[in-house]
This record gives structure tokens, sequence and C-alpha cells, in this order.
């Protein structure tokens, strides 16, 4: 074989990294240059360009706690370089998707940092290549670790993603998105605000929510709320489409019961001095998911803002 020395970082991975996580990891929960950034957009005068975008090496997930639950980034680096050489890079990745474990290697021993509890191995506690932890093991460290994670919510999160033919998988920050809010609910949070930028998929991201929750029959009943009747029409078209028949749009004041997912405009809901909303028990919903809440409801002086409560 060709002296360590003088192998490429992508030799190092080949011959000494992925067979190390491969020991331990199933292959269906390793992902290998996952994109978490496009490149930054560079402006030259009249010209610009896209630099590289950023990859991490390994993406590691723990399948049997839910199909995006991602518990470590591994960066790699030739042997010219330190164990810890890949480190700061792997702590970039992870804290932009909130993995807990970050690791580094150049194929000698892994380097590990415990976002957790804020520790990094020393040089005596390099990890051999041949002992990188198992997924059951990291996820009894995180456990341990997280005193906030509960059971109830191991229970919702294990529940996996929807997923059809030509339907795009989520991204990093969406399945943060999705996984910190039913985090939120499994520890007894009545409330949750996620702040997303315009085009970033925040339809996909509730789609999703609900999808889990009724999955895991954590509810029974939802409600879309929104202000304008595109958010309501465009949604039941595209990302909601495959709840299908499971899903009503209120309108023309004819009460449903029968249905699991309601999308209503607040207009339908309240129509001047006919209250719409009182139709239906406090209790009847169990979610309420509202969509641009900054608009209508958010202001408590606001005549919509009552349906809220």
């Amino acid at each position: 074989m060709i002296d360590k020395k003088q192998m490429t970082e992508e030799e190092i991975k080949l011959n000494y990294i992925t067979p190390a996580i491969e020991a331990t990891w199933d292959r269906s929960s390793i992902r290998m240059e996952f994109p978490v950034t496009l490149g930054r957009i560079i402006i030259d005068g009249r010209k610009t360009y896209r630099k590289k975008r950023g990859e991490a090496d390994y993406l590691l997930f723990h399948n049997n706690s839910g199909e995006w639950f991602p518990l470590a980034v591994v960066e790699a680096k030739d042997n010219n370089h330190s164990v810890l050489g890949g480190m700061g890079q792997a702590k970039k990745y992870a804290r932009a998707m909130k993995v807990p474990f970050a690791f580094s290697s150049n194929g000698d021993y892994f380097a590990m940092y415990d976002f957790l509890t804020g520790t990094e191995t020393d040089v005596e506690d390099y990890i051999p290549m041949d002992k990188f932890p198992s997924p059951q093991e990291l996820w009894r460290k995180y456990r341990l670790e997280n005193n906030n994670f509960t059971d109830e919510a191991e229970k919702m999160l294990s529940i996996p993603y929807f997923y059809r033919e030509g339907m795009n998988e989520p991204r990093y920050y969406q399945w943060i998105a999705v996984n910190k809010v039913l985090e939120a609910i499994a520890n007894g949070k009545r409330r949750a605000l996620i702040v997303l930028a315009t085009g970033t998929g925040k339809t996909l991201v509730a789609f999703h929510i609900i999808w889990r929750l009724l999955e895991a029959e954590a509810v029974k009943r939802v409600l879309f709320l929104a202000h304008r009747d595109v958010l309501i029409s465009q949604p039941m078209l595209g990302d909601f489409a495959s709840f299908g028949k499971r899903m009503h749009r209120l309108n023309n004041h004819v009460m449903d019961t029968t249905h699991e997912i309601y999308l209503s405009l607040y207009h339908q809901m309240k129509n001047g001095v006919e209250n719409y909303y009182t139709a239906y028990d406090r209790d009847f919903f169990d979610f309420v998911i509202v969509d641009e809440c900054h608009y209508g409801s958010a202001d408590e002086e606001s005549s919509w803002h009552e349906i809220l409560e």
C-alpha cells in the first residue's frame, strides 16, 4: 500500500476513515459530501460568481430515532495534517446543522468534540480507528447529556418523514425546525415560533410537522390558518397534496367535523359580526398553525386575534 503520508485526502477517506465508520454504522445512516451551504455569492464589479459549496465529509444519522436525526459530523484531512486538522470545519458544519458531536481524523485516530458538554478529546484520549463510536453509543451519550430530551420526544421523533417519488428531502434547516418543534411539543410546550426567510420552504416544514404529529397520534385535528387565499390554495395543490381526503378547506360557513386537517382564511372564520369559529368547541382543534403569523392575528387589538384566543 502507498505510504500514508503520500495519500490524498480522498485516499485517506477510502482506505481508513470510511471503513472505520462503516464497521459500526449502517451505510443507510451515512451521508457523504453532504451539502451544508450552496457557496457564498461574490460580486466582482459587474460579474458575480459563487464560491465552492460547503460539504460535510460525513453526516451520520441515528435512523432508529428519526429518519432525519443527525448525530455526528466527521471531517477528514490527509495524513500530513494533525488529527485535529479538520476539527474547525467539523464544528462549523455541526453548529450550522445543530448536530451534537463533531469528529475529525487524518487516518491515524479520531478526535471528538461534544457540543453538549463543550469538551474535546486530548491527545492521550484520541479514538483509535477501530474504536469509532457506534450509533447506539452516541445516542446513549446524547440522551444522558441532554436532560431536555424525554422518552416522549424520542417516540415522536421516531416517526419517519413522509416521502413520495419526486418529492425533495428536507434541507438541514428544515429538519432542524421540524425536530425542534416536535421536541418542544413532546416536552409540554404550548407554543413555538418558526422564523424562515421567504422561499425557504415553510409550507414543507408545516407539512412534515403535521404529518409526524398525526402519525404519532399526538393530535387528531389540525387547523391551518392564513390571511391570504394563495397561502391556502397553493399548499393544498402543492406540499399538502399528499394529505388528500384527510384535508378540508373551511368555506361557505358549512360546518365540517369529519376530517383531520382543516385550512381556512381568517375571513372565513370571522365574517363581520358572524363568528363562524364559535361553531367549533374550544378544544376541537388539537394543533393550530398560523402561516405568516406576524400578519393579522399577531396584534392583540386585531379583530382576528380573538380567533386564536
